[in-house]
């Protein structure tokens, strides 16, 4: 047996008195006590960087401190790598049931990387949960702008309200409609001065930790970089992609004055 155990930040939501991990941790012990005397079990932490916590044990009481060990954590989980793991812990000519406990949060990509004949075993079906799973800012020439993505991970559509502060001062909000099992992005303008960007969502849900993103702007100063030889037309444009980047060229050596970058290219160094 092969166990994949989601500890995602919606794992975190309570059941009742109990977190969705605890419920999974029992889920996964009782498959544990109805294997055969003799039987291994393996078991992966699946977060946003999974590992195996325990391999090809038939150590019950082994296994099931393997599984109390597991902690949530805020960040998404990587389920490609987890299923990944959980593959690669099989045995040639022994085959192994795999088996994901989870709160059932995985987008429809993520689903269908689940391997062929793995068995599921969900917790916190009855349970609600909204989070703001992205927050991206970046300057637009003539002011900041953000994007706001927002998940609903529960079975029915959602409608939330939206907003993003600036130093704790709101510049925008809306009531955005998010699909169940599914995910909306939002675009705000935010104007030209910096700070401290926060994004949340006023949802009456069971995991109010994850209601919120935050993000720091920062105007980019411009960098002057020059470039010397004979040119290149790749390198020149991989040094386009440094945020504030100014491109200067020469064929001939100079020295770094008033440059923040010399980039020399099959070119010859300055005497200095």
């Amino acid at each position: 047996l092969i166990l994949v155990v989601d500890a995602s930040g919606s794992m975190a939501a309570r059941e009742g008195r109990s977190p969705r991990l605890t419920e999974a941790k029992l889920e996964a012990v009782k498959l544990v006590d109805s294997l055969d005397p003799g039987a291994t079990v393996s078991v992966v932490a699946a977060d946003q960087r999974p590992r195996v916590m325990i391999s090809s044990s038939n150590n019950k009481d082994e296994a099931v401190a393997a599984l109390d060990s597991i902690e949530t954590s805020d960040a998404n989980t990587d389920f490609a790598e987890a299923f990944l793991l959980a593959e690669s812990l099989e045995t040639p000519g022994r085959p192994a049931t795999i088996a994901l406990v989870s709160d059932g949060g995985l987008t429809e990509e993520e689903l269908k990387l689940v391997p062929p004949g793995a068995i599921v075993r969900r917790v916190g079906v009855g349970s609600t949960n909204l989070a703001v799973t992205g927050l991206e800012v970046g300057d637009a020439g003539g002011g900041f702008k953000a994007l706001v993505q927002v998940r609903n991970f529960t079975d029915t559509d959602e409608e939330v309200e939206l907003s993003v502060d600036v130093d704790d001062v709101e510049v925008a909000s809306e009531a955005v409609l998010v699909p169940a099992g599914a995910s909306a992005e939002r675009s705000f303008d935010l104007g030209p001065r910096s700070g401290r960007v926060i994004a949340s969502i006023d949802a009456s849900d069971d995991l109010p930790h994850d209601d919120r993103a935050y993000a720091v702007m920062e105007r980019t100063s411009p960098k002057r970089i020059m470039l010397v030889g004979p040119g290149n037309f790749f390198l020149e444009k991989l040094l386009e992609q440094i945020p504030g980047a100014e491109i200067e060229t020469s064929r001939r050596s100079v020295d770094g004055d008033g440059f923040d970058l010399v980039v020399y290219d099959r070119a010859d160094l300055p005497n200095k």
